[in-house]
């Protein structure tokens, strides 16, 4: 028998240099080898793998049964599946269906906009285009169509809301507030508090939909931790195997901060998937999707049984590109109870903390619109969508199926939200939100290269509940 062939049958697939290798083996020595490599639950063999005399002596001190602190505890959690896309979407693409998402966006955000406090009075621009207003202070509640700037520097909004479209001017001369309007989005549903002059309204003020500044986040009794990661990319030749069995090993054997790992999110993009842009199969080891699915699923079955797994998709997934996006088909990832495949965006209540899990793909048009924004800080640009309650806020540059429900819309406030897609680890708090973005197990691609974007691969980031701290492990030290 061919000796991929005996590595195929155990599900294992060898390097050339590892094939080469043992070409001048005996097949009982070979046989020998696999039943090893089994024991350690290898998917992706190397020649380092065969040299045992070459390998790192690695010392497992396994812990017993009650030094597992998160095994003690039962698993704790609610997937809120009324706000997932998967199973419910109906969209045909009209002009209609764009129309009500818009329609379902506004009233969402507005009423949110309407909660935060203000001395002036709430009045639609039909009201006001009316007529007999001059000079009164009022709140205006609009989603914006248009950003200019006059020739005399001012800045002009054209604006609407569901009763008719209006004109909104931030002068130049109000420098805090001009400065805060260059954040101001095509798209944005907003607040807008000024005084009426000749039908348009002067900004005094901009009322972000935003989250509350009393937001509380309260500690939890037990000992327990989650751990966030995204991005694995299996069947890329830039996943990083190694160091994503390390984080695996790390799990097992329970140490002091693994044994509290109770639960794990993975953001997205766990396969490299086939046909994303051109040329991608030039950079693949496995160039088929069902196997690339296969690989992902044996590494999630050697992550100890007491972990509960929530995983969503990326724009790299086996589902539909555009956005809500549904979650990945069990036929792909087809394994125990524990494992759980959620749509994208989903929200999950762990513990007593509601997360929010969002691949990521509209921080890259945030990012390249708004001022003072970049591929280094990604929590910056999670900060920007939280503060407008919604995950996709400028349209046209990110694809979005025009559901009637706007799944995107943030109408409830998460403890947590975990992103991942830029493959750049990043951690703010941001009025007690916890964000987090889960960065990567693969490599700088040369798409990444041509931009001078550096990720940060190989770093699992752990929120330990009791403590309410964010820690990170790293399991990759070598070059990017």
């Amino acid at each position: 028998m061919d000796v991929k062939e005996i590595f195929l049958e155990h599900n294992m697939r060898l390097t050339p240099e590892a094939e080469e290798y043992l070409k001048n083996l005996t097949i009982d020595e070979v046989k020998d080898i696999v039943l090893t490599l089994m024991e350690e639950k290898k998917v992706f063999v190397e020649l380092d793998d065969l040299k045992k005399e070459e390998k790192e002596k690695i010392t497992v001190i396994r812990s017993t049964f009650k030094e597992i602190e998160a095994r003690e505890y039962s698993s704790n959690f609610k997937i809120h599946w009324e706000r997932d896309i998967t199973n419910k979407s109906r969209s045909k693409g009209k002009i209609e269906d764009f129309v009500e998402n818009v329609r379902d966006k506004y009233k969402k955000l507005s009423s949110i906009v309407r909660t935060k406090m203000t001395t002036y009075q709430n009045v639609s621009f039909k009201k006001i285009n009316g007529g007999g207003m001059e000079s009164e202070k009022v709140r205006v509640i609009v989603i914006v169509s248009d950003k200019r700037t006059t020739q005399k520097g001012n800045l002009l909004l054209e604006v609407e809301d569901e009763s008719d479209t209006g004109i909104i001017i931030i002068s130049d001369k109000e420098t805090k507030l001009f400065d805060e309007a260059q954040m101001i989005s095509n798209d944005s549903v907003i607040g807008i508090e000024g005084s009426i002059f000749k039908n348009m309204v002067i900004a005094e003020r901009i009322v972000w939909p935003d989250i509350p500044v009393n937001h509380k986040l309260e500690p939890l009794k037990e000992n327990l931790s989650i751990m966030y990661i995204s991005d694995t990319h299996i069947g890329s030749n830039l996943f990083l195997d190694k160091p994503f069995e390390k984080m695996i090993d790390w799990l097992k054997e329970g140490g002091e901060q693994a044994s509290r790992v109770k639960y794990m999110c993975i953001a997205g993009d766990v396969v490299d998937g086939v046909g994303i842009y051109p040329g991608q199969e030039k950079e693949l080891v496995v160039k088929d999707i069902y196997e690339q699915y296969d690989i992902f699923g044996k590494y999630m079955e050697q992550i100890p049984e007491y972990i509960e797994i929530f995983i969503i998709p990326g724009n790299h997934d086996a589902v539909r590109r555009a956005q809500p996006q549904p979650k990945i088909p069990k036929e792909l990832i087809n394994l125990n109870g524990r494992v759980h495949l959620l749509g994208d965006p989903a929200w999950v209540t762990i513990e007593k903390y509601l997360h929010l899990l969002y691949h990521g793909d509209a921080l890259d048009s945030v990012i390249a619109s708004l001022p003072g924004l970049d591929y280094k800080q990604p929590e910056k640009a999670m900060v920007e969508l939280l503060k407008r309650r919604h995950l996709s806020p400028i349209y046209g540059t990110n694809p979005i199926v025009p559901e009637t429900t706007d799944y995107l819309v943030i109408d409830e406030v998460p403890e947590v939200v975990c992103m991942g897609h830029l493959h750049k680890n990043g951690v703010s708090k941001y009025r007690n939100v916890f964000n987090i973005n889960a960065g990567t197990f693969q490599l700088k691609t040369e798409y990444q290269a041509k931009f001078g974007h550096v990720p940060t691969p190989g770093i699992a980031t752990l929120f330990n509940m009791d403590s309410l701290n964010i820690s990170h492990v790293k399991f990759y030290e070598g070059e990017v």
